[in-house]
């Protein structure tokens, strides 16, 4: 039983991290409104959006809405748009 034990937690280490990500739904002003990943978020908690033209926008956790999280940006919305790929 050992030897598949041991193959068994060998193949595991070897699987890919888990990396969920979100999706811009709204840009009210300077708020950003994301949803598909309000689960692994909290109030405080840091994520960034990929902008369309290739920036990285870091973002702060500032509230939930309906679902999705709201987020406050650390600089510019510069070509932030919706369905911009956010990460936790």
């Amino acid at each position: 039983m050992a030897p598949v034990l041991d193959r068994l937690l060998t193949d595991l280490s070897e699987l890919p991290e888990y990396r969920g990500f979100g999706r811009v739904t709204a840009v009210l002003g300077m708020l950003v409104e994301v949803g598909g990943i309000e689960r692994v978020l909290s109030i405080g908690g840091h994520c960034h959006i990929r902008a369309g033209n290739g920036r990285i926008v870091h973002c702060e956790v500032i509230g939930f809405r309906d679902r999705r999280a709201i987020l406050m940006p650390f600089g510019t919305l510069d070509g932030v748009g919706l369905g911009c790929r956010v990460e936790p």
